[in-house]
């Protein structure tokens, strides 16, 4: 909602219930047009923009509309935050130009570096009476423990102040559904070599490029690409100028308790699994029903497993009983 930001909204004649109360577009619309009249621009910041794609599956109108608006003129800008999957909108067919059309190229957001992330925990831009009472030592334990990830670095202390020990605290961030759920997410959305470097580096406390080339079925070439992709978005570290290791504890404990496993298809991938595996069934050359329960139930298990892990946080609902059900 809006009421973090009601005492700014106030100070240019705007009320957050009011903006609530009306549909997306007109809100935008009277914003724009009441800071326009006192000489500023509008900032919008969509976190979660991946979900644009679902919009555009079911509303296309609606997204068209909603691209019209925001790049329609320089009183406003916008900035979309989300995984990688976002990308998949320039592919859109049946519009003039894609949604992301007009955009600048996507930045991958790094973790902070040592000196703003002991920033954020000890919040230095407010008067020294009310900054959160951590010591040295324990803040720098919560940089390596979340490698600067802003998200899990706030979560962190915030939990820090409220349990007033680390220790029990990374207990808490290790045990937490929103932690997994958000490694999962993220995962999901790597490519394969992504994946099976970080499975790798899981194992061992670091790596070079000799020995993960040994253990993956990569070219130097693409191993060094899944590197770089994933220094820059801060899942992976380097140590010295050969070594690699996982980019925070928090993500080295969630691939220890998630447990070493073959990188899962991407679920358009899964999908066309499951098609090929139907199409076959209904030609000349077609199973029976047991053989093909067992051909298309992995696939299938896998693709429900994907789409669960998008759902909230504690939801009872298993891959299996997905897969059954249907």
């Amino acid at each position: 909602g809006l009421t973090a930001a009601e005492a700014r909204l106030q100070r240019v004649g705007l009320h957050a219930p009011d903006l609530e109360a009306r549909d997306l577009f007109p809100s935008i619309q009277r914003t724009r047009r009441r800071l326009r009249s006192q000489g500023r621009r509008l900032l919008l910041l969509c976190d979660g923009a991946e979900e644009l794609i679902r919009l555009g599956a079911r509303e296309p109108v609606l997204l068209r509309k909603l691209r019209h608006i925001l790049q329609s003129g320089e009183d406003l800008r916008t900035v979309l935050a989300s995984t990688p999957e976002l990308w998949a909108l320039t592919g859109q067919t049946g519009d003039t130009s894609p949604f992301l059309h007009g955009f600048a190229p996507p930045v991958s957001l790094p973790p902070l570096p040592r000196e703003e992330a002991l920033a954020l925990i000890g919040q230095t831009q407010r008067p020294s009476e009310i900054r959160p009472d951590i010591d040295d030592e324990t803040a720098e334990r919560m940089v390596e423990t979340t490698g600067g990830h802003p998200y899990l670095l706030r979560e962190l202390r915030r939990r820090v102040l409220e349990s007033g020990g680390i220790d029990e605290a990374v207990e808490q961030m290790t045990a937490d559904g929103t932690v997994s759920a958000l490694f999962s997410s993220d995962l999901d959305t790597l490519p394969h070599a992504d994946q099976a470097v970080l499975g790798a580096l899981a194992e061992v406390e670091a790596a070079d490029l000799d020995g993960l080339q040994g253990s993956l079925s990569l070219d130097l070439s693409a191993l060094k690409a899944s590197l770089f992709r994933l220094e820059s978005l801060g899942l992976v570290h380097r140590q010295g100028p050969a070594d690699f290791t996982l980019g925070n504890l928090l993500l080295r404990s969630w691939l220890a308790a998630r447990g070493p496993r073959e990188p899962g298809l991407p679920a358009t991938a899964r999908a066309t699994e499951i098609v090929a595996g139907l199409s076959r069934a209904e030609g000349p050359e077609s199973s029976s029903p047991d053989d093909l329960f067992e051909a298309l139930y992995d696939p299938l298990r896998r693709l429900a497993g994907g789409y669960l892990r998008r759902e909230r946080p504690g939801h009872t609902l298993q891959p299996t009983a997905l897969v059954h059900e249907a």
